[in-house]
């Protein structure tokens, strides 16, 4: 009885896990779901690699090589002002005056000094030509002294003169052989008088035409057709001498001067050298072409300077000009969105339906024919082409990524 008791609640146990048992083998069997890998719905493009011409982005500043500064010739004041800042002028257009009367005397006392000088050569030309004769009379009067001198003498010796009529006679030798000496001396020395005298009158000659050139310069009349830069001064203003009184700059020599890197510098020198035309293009229809490569140049980088051909008008000396420079035409090159760039070089081409990360260079833009902006690039990775590329931007592009390619 007591066995049976014992056995009882094992025997239980058995059925019930006999139980459990067979509705577990029992139940109906499900299958489970699989797991699909997800694909993401992507644009892409065929590209082939071709001959392009990149367009590059750059801002350029606005330089005058004709730009002239008018100062003030001497000490003087402002008598009148017919332009304005920004004003259109013709060549020959008077622009500003200053007094006259602040030039008349320095302009008088010059030619004053140079009258004087030609009358002081005029009157050594004729004392020249007096002591020329002059000096023949003198050498006639020496020799009758000294005929008297011997004459003297040879009476003397007979004594029919006293000592000191010979005396006498050797005394106006003397003076007549001296006064030959001064008559010679004033003779020999005329050249350098001469010399001297015109060497003044260049002198005061140099002087008249500087004064006479600032006379003409306080009129400031436009050398070209220009526009007025700047104006420094006021009507009723004193000036002093070298004092700034206006800027002007003519207009159909502006150019720009661009800063770029040095990888371009080949590529735009072999153009020039080959008289191959480089152009930009700015804002208002405004084209460039590319005149000359700067002399100087700093690390990394060099000037390129750009002739203005057309819509120059509008642009002022010291402003930045954004424009975009088309660089001569460059092999193995292929146009892609902007979104298909990931970073600054790494693109994805598609392959069996999975991504593959290529590395490239970007070498400049180009707008396509609905003027859209394209990136060109080079790839130094091996291709086939044509090869189909990613212009789809997803957030998780990376390697054996899979993709469906849209319809």
């Amino acid at each position: 009885m007591r066995l049976r008791s014992a056995l009882l609640p094992l025997l239980i146990i058995a059925i019930a896990g006999t139980g459990f048992i067979y509705l577990k083998n029992s139940r109906p069997q499900q299958n489970r779901p699989e797991i699909k890998e997800k694909e993401w719905q992507i644009d892409v493009v065929a590209v082939s690699p071709t001959a392009l011409a990149p367009e590059l982005a750059i801002f350029a500043s606005v330089e005058a090589p004709q730009q002239l500064t008018a100062t003030a010739p001497a000490a003087a004041v402002v008598t009148a002002i017919y332009t304005h800042e920004g004003a259109k002028v013709r060549a020959g257009d008077l622009l500003l005056t200053l007094d006259e009367r602040d030039f008349n005397p320095r302009l008088a006392a010059a030619a004053a000094d140079v009258a004087d000088l030609k009358a002081q050569i005029s009157q050594l030309s004729t004392k020249q030509q007096f002591s020329r004769q002059a000096l023949i009379q003198e050498q006639t009067l020496l020799e009758l002294a000294r005929a008297a001198l011997s004459r003297a003498k040879s009476l003397q010796k007979q004594n029919l003169v006293s000592d000191q009529s010979q005396d006498e006679a050797q005394q106006a030798v003397v003076r007549q052989e001296l006064a030959l000496a001064q008559r010679q001396l004033e003779v020999d020395n005329y050249p350098a008088s001469l010399a001297q005298l015109q060497a003044r009158l260049q002198r005061a000659e140099s002087s008249l035409a500087e004064a006479t050139l600032a006379m003409e310069r306080s009129r400031i009349v436009a050398p070209y057709d220009a526009t007025i830069a700047s104006l420094a001064v006021a009507v009723g203003e004193r000036v002093q001498a070298q004092q700034q009184l206006l800027e002007l700059y003519q207009v159909t020599t502006l150019e720009l001067r661009a800063r770029l890197a040095d990888r371009y510098l080949q590529p735009l020198s072999n153009a020039l050298m080959r008289d191959i035309p480089i152009t930009a293009r700015g804002e208002n229809g405004l084209i460039l072409t590319l005149r000359q490569i700067s002399g100087k140049a700093e690390p990394g980088a060099f000037d390129a300077l750009f002739q203005v051909s057309a819509a120059g008008e509008s642009l002022k000396p010291g402003s930045l000009q954004a424009v975009t420079l088309t660089l001569p035409p460059r092999e193995h090159l292929f146009a892609l969105p902007p979104q298909a760039l990931y970073g600054s070089e790494t693109i994805y081409q598609v392959i069996d339906g999975r991504l593959q990360p290529l590395t490239v260079e970007v070498v400049g833009n180009l707008h396509n024919s609905d003027n859209n902006s394209q990136i060109l690039v080079q790839s130094s990775d091996p291709l086939t082409f044509p090869a189909t590329m990613m212009v789809t931007h997803l957030p998780n592009a990376s390697r054996g990524l899979k993709v469906k390619v849209n319809p």
